[in-house]
């Protein structure tokens, strides 16, 4: 989809690519919920908790349109896990940039609907996502 990649915002030329407006957006994704995390550009990298969603498309793209309501570009990244690659293709429809690095199995983090481990998956997301 045109204007969700880095190449696409401006020329293409690394110059005119601005960092400074961009949300991450790290997600956890259990099954039935999605925990939410922010890294915002510019912010010192300090993440900060959003909540917790169904995991229901008209849902997360209310919640994704909030999101980018003030004109910053939104960057998601998840681990990939039980629900696959469903979310990446809601998202990137659209219009939002995603990222689904492969699992790490990290132990608790992501895995069930616990919340410190989801809260520690969708926190570790953002942070992967925002990092350069």
């Amino acid at each position: 989809m045109a204007g969700t990649e880095p190449h696409a915002w401006g020329t293409g030329r690394v110059d005119d690519i601005t960092y400074d407006d961009i949300t991450y957006v790290g997600l956890a994704v259990p099954k039935a919920t999605v925990w939410v995390a922010l890294v915002e550009s510019g912010g010192g990298g300090e993440v900060r908790q959003l909540g917790v969603f169904e995991n229901r498309p008209e849902i997360l793209c209310k919640m994704a349109a909030r999101l980018g309501k003030a004109g910053r570009r939104l960057s998601f990244c998840y681990e990939a896990g039980p629900c696959g690659y469903g979310l990446d293709r809601l998202l990137t429809a659209c219009g939002h940039s995603c990222t689904v690095p492969a699992s790490q199995r990290r132990s608790g983090a992501g895995t069930s609907d616990r919340r410190p481990g989801a809260v520690q998956g969708a926190a570790a997301s953002a942070r992967l996502s925002a990092a350069p």
